[in-house]
């Protein structure tokens, strides 16, 4: 079984991919992390093939989320590889980020890749909307750690990020609401939320 979790930024995907790996004893890996393998090699393509290097606190809520739907799209022929590889060996794997986007999985769904490999595949995602208290969670989080605050140098600046990802945040529930895939809000109660769900996915 592949198990994808996709959603906006600092919702809890790697937190819970990280859990569900370590609960289930399944190895797991971050499209960020598939994107710094990849982007050297795609560092001179231009249009609408260039991943973009968006700048989180220079750039506004929705020039941040074209960037990242343009990278998606760069990514996911790699990541769809990848879980076609997976599914052919049958492998169980969690693989988590922000480039899942719901639109990409749902074509695959729907491709002969899907059929011939079997299709099993649980997907989840995870948002925020609250703008008020997806500050107060950037506010708690490390600068040292976390690489979306390394670059915030005023009260505006954390603003801005915060009302980005609930930006984002939006467009993945709108996207995954289309395609019927599940939505979880985890802004009440973040521990409990991803503990139950844990127990559930």
């Amino acid at each position: 079984m592949i198990y994808l979790i996709g959603g906006a930024p600092r919702c809890g995907k790697t937190t819970f991919a990280k859990m569900f790996a370590r609960e289930k004893r399944i190895p797991g890996i971050s499209t960020d992390l598939i994107a710094s393998i990849v982007k050297p090699y795609i560092a001179d393509a231009q249009g609408e093939h260039a991943f973009i290097a968006w700048n989180a606190c220079s750039e506004g809520p929705e020039e941040q989320l074209k960037g990242e739907i343009q990278n998606s799209h760069v990514l996911w022929p790699g990541i769809r590889r990848l879980i076609c590889s997976l599914l052919r060996w049958n492998h169980d794997y969690v693989i988590e980020g922000v480039h899942l986007l719901p639109a990409l999985i749902h074509e695959f769904e729907t491709s002969p890749d899907w059929e011939r490999l079997g299709g099993k595949i649980r997907i989840i995602y995870l948002i925020k909307k609250d703008t008020k208290k997806i500050l107060e969670g950037l506010k708690k989080a490390d600068p040292e750690l976390d690489w979306l605050l390394q670059c915030v140098k005023t009260e505006d600046d954390l603003i801005s990020a915060a009302e980005s990802i609930r930006r984002k945040a939006i467009y993945f529930e709108d996207e995954a609401k289309k395609c019927g895939y599940r939505v979880i809000n985890t802004e009440e109660d973040f521990g409990t939320i991803l503990q139950n769900l844990l127990n559930e996915f």
